[in-house]
C-alpha cells in the first residue's frame, strides 16, 4: 500500500493535552467516520503502509522529515535499509550542513560483534545505495562504539561527532575547469534543482534518475548539437567524464546491448527496451535489485539515426539473441521487458528454446500480447466496438465521457498512422534503410511492429508483473487470459498492488521498489529458491 500517517480513533482517544490548546488542535482532529460530531482522531505522527496480510509496516515519523534538494526524506526509511545489513547493530540518520555540499545525510552506526571493521563504511554505503534511490543514500557513514544518549534514553543528535571529511572545515568544491564543464554544470543544476555540483559527483548520487536523464540529454543535444545515447550516462556519470565524451571528435559507437550492472554472482537479466527504444529506463530497477544481480539492457538501434530499425519482431529478437550470447553463451537465461519489450523478450525465449537453450523465466513487465490481440477479437471492428462498450460501462461519471472523447479523437490519428506505416515499411524498413529525419519515429515504428506480430506459444516459465489497483479490470483480465492460453500452467501473475501505481510510473521511484520486490519473487520461483510460494499468483503490496 501507499505510505501515510497513522490516525487513532474510537472511545479510548483522549480529549487533548492538558493546558496545551494549540498542540491539542494540531494533534486531535475531527473524526469524519464518527457519527458523534465531538468524535476525534489522534494524529500519531507515525508513517506506515499496509501490507497484503493487513499488518502495518512502520516507516518513520512525520515530524522527523528532512528536506534535501527538494526531496522530502524519512530518516526512518534509510535507517531501516541500513538495519538489514547483518553487521549493523544500531543506526541513526541525520542531516548536517556542509559548506561545500549544503545539507548532507549522514548515517551513524554501531556494529555487531561479528562485523568486520575494514572498509565497513564503504560497504555500508554501497549496501544502502542498492536499496535506496540516490537522493536518499547518505553522503557519509560514521562508525561509533555506541550512540550518544540523552538522560531519557533517546539518541542525542547534538552530541554526534562531525564526520572526518567535514571536520577540517570547508573543502573546496571541484569547480568546472572549462566552458564545456561549466555548461554541463549549469544543465545539471537546472535539471536537478540544486545550486551547485562537483564535477566529480555522480548524477545519480545527487538525485538524478532515468527520467531526469532524458531531460538532461535533451538539453545537451540542443546546446552541443550532439545526440548522445542515454546509456552513455551509465558509463559517464560525472560532469568530468561526460565532458571528455563531448570533447571527442567522434562519439563512441552506439551499442545495442548496455551493461547496467555487469558484476554479481546471480544469473544475468537481459531487459528489452520499450516502444521508445531506451534501455536506461531500467536503471532504477536494477539499482533496486542490488549489486549482486547482473543486468543488461537492449536499446533500439534506430535511436542513433544511422541504421534502419527492424522490420519485424522476430528479426529484432534474433539480433538481440546474438548480442545476448556474446555475454552469456548458454542458458539458463532470464529475459524480460516493459510493455512491448516484454513481447520481444517472449519471442527471444521462443527462439532460444527452439535452439535447444534453457530459459529460466520470461519477465513480462506490464506487457500485453499485442500481436495476439491484433489477430483476435479485440482488434477486429466488432471486437473494438465490444471493447469500447465494455469500457463505457466500467468508467463512471466524468471519466466515462473523457474516455469517449479520447476514443473519438484517436480515430483520425489511427487512419493517418496506418498510411504512414505502409509507406515507411515498404520504402525503408523492408529494404533495410534508415528513416530520414522527417519520418524518424522510433516509438511509432515499434508499436506497429508489435501489433503486426503473431505471438507464438511458449510453455516455459513466464511471469507477468503488472500494476494493479486491487480489482482486475476488463482489459487486465483479457490480457491475462491471452497469456495463459499462450503459456499454459507455467504462467504466473505478480500483482503490484497500489492505488498510486500506473503503467507509466511502474519503473519510477517510489513504485519501482515494489516492482523490484516482484522481480525478486519471480526469480526465486524460477530457480526454485522458494518452493513454498503459491504457484498461481502473488501480490506485492
Amino acid at each position: 500500500g501507499v505510505r501515510g500517517e497513522i490516525y487513532l480513533g474510537g472511545p479510548g482517544v483522549a480529549r487533548g493535552y492538558l493546558n496545551q490548546p494549540e498542540l491539542t488542535a494540531e494533534k486531535f482532529v475531527a473524526d469524519p467516520f464518527n457519527v458523534d460530531p465531538a468524535g476525534r482522531l489522534y494524529r500519531t505522527g507515525d508513517i506506515a503502509r499496509r501490507l497484503g496480510d493487513g499488518s502495518l509496516e512502520f516507516m518513520g515519523r512525520s515530524d522527523s522529515q528532512i528536506k534535501i534538494r527538494g526531496f522530502r526524506i524519512e530518516p526512518g526509511e534509510i535507517e531501516a535499509a541500513f538495519a538489514e545489513h547483518p553487521g549493523v547493530s544500531e543506526v541513526v540518520v541525520v542531516a548536517l550542513d556542509n559548506e561545500r555540499r549544503g545539507k548532507v545525510l549522514v548515517a551513524y552506526a554501531t556494529l555487531a560483534a561479528s562485523a568486520h571493521h575494514d572498509g565497513i563504511e564503504r560497504e555500508l554505503r554501497r549496501f544502502a545505495g542498492e536499496r535506496l534511490p540516490g537522493y536518499m543514500t547518505p553522503g557519509a557513514v560514521v562508525i561509533l562504539e555506541q550512540l550518544p544518549r540523552t538522560p531519557n534514553g533517546k539518541v542525542d543528535a547534538q552530541a554526534l561527532p562531525m564526520p572526518q571529511e567535514f571536520a577540517g572545515g570547508a573543502t573546496e568544491v571541484a569547480m568546472p575547469r572549462d566552458d564545456v564543464e561549466r555548461r554541463l554544470a549549469s544543465m545539471w543544476c537546472d535539471v536537478l534543482g540544486i545550486e551547485s555540483v562537483s564535477i566529480f559527483e555522480s548524477f545519480f548520487d545527487v538525485g538524478g534518475h532515468s527520467l531526469l536523464a532524458v531531460r538532461l540529454f535533451a538539453m545537451i543535444e540542443r546546446q552541443f548539437a550532439v545526440r548522445l545515447p542515454l546509456a552513455a550516462l551509465i558509463q559517464n556519470q560525472t560532469i568530468a567524464q561526460l565532458s571528455e565524451l563531448l570533447r571527442k571528435d567522434r562519439v563512441a559507437d552506439f551499442e545495442t546491448l548496455v551493461a547496467l550492472q555487469p558484476s554479481g554472482s546471480g544469473t544475468p537479466i537481459f531487459l528489452v527496451h520499450g516502444p521508445v527504444g531506451e534501455g536506461i529506463i531500467y536503471l532504477d530497477l536494477v539499482r533496486r535489485l542490488g549489486g549482486d544481480q547482473p543486468a543488461y539492457a537492449f536499446q533500439d538501434r534506430g535511436l542513433d539515426g544511422t541504421r534502419a530499425q527492424f522490420s519485424t519482431i522476430p528479426a529484432m529478437a534474433t539480433a538481440y539473441i546474438d548480442e545476448l550470447q556474446s555475454v552469456q553463451p548458454h542458458g539458463p537465461y532470464v529475459v524480460g521487458g516493459f510493455c512491448m519489450g516484454g513481447v520481444v523478450a517472449f519471442e527471444m525465449a521462443y527462439q532460444l528454446e527452439r535452439r535447444g537453450e534453457e530459459v529460466a523465466t520470461v519477465l513480462l513487465i506490464d506487457a500485453a500480447p499485442l500481436g495476439h490481440l491484433a489477430g483476435g477479437e479485440v482488434y477486429t471492428t466488432q471486437g473494438r466496438i465490444r471493447t469500447h462498450l465494455q469500457e463505457f460501462v466500467e468508467y463512471k461519471g466524468k471519466a466515462r465521457w473523457q474516455h469517449v472523447w479520447e476514443t473519438s479523437r484517436n480515430v483520425a490519428d489511427r487512419l493517418t498512422r496506418g498510411y504512414w506505416w505502409k509507406f515507411v515499411k515498404t520504402r525503408y524498413l523492408d529494404q533495410g534503410k534508415p528513416l530520414p529525419k522527417f519520418l524518424h519515429d522510433v516509438e511509432a515504428v515499434n508499436w506497429r511492429l508489435g501489433t503486426d506480430y503473431a505471438v507464438p506459444e511458449f510453455h516455459g516459465r513466464v511471469a507477468l508483473l503488472r500494476k494493479s489497483s486491487g480489482t482486475e479490470t476488463f482489459h487486465e483480465e483479457f490480457r491475462r487470459k491471452k497469456w495463459e492460453l499462450l503459456v499454459g500452467e507455467s504462467f504466473k501473475v505478480y500483482d503490484i498492488d497500489s492505488p498510486a501505481v500506473s503503467h507509466m510510473t511502474l519503473l519510477k521511484e517510489p513504485h519501482v521498489r515494489l516492482l523490484a520486490d516482484a522481480v525478486r519473487a519471480a526469480l526465486d520461483h524460477a530457480f526454485d529458491r522458494n518452493p513454498n510460494v503459491d504457484a498461481q499468483s502473488e501480490r506485492t503490496p
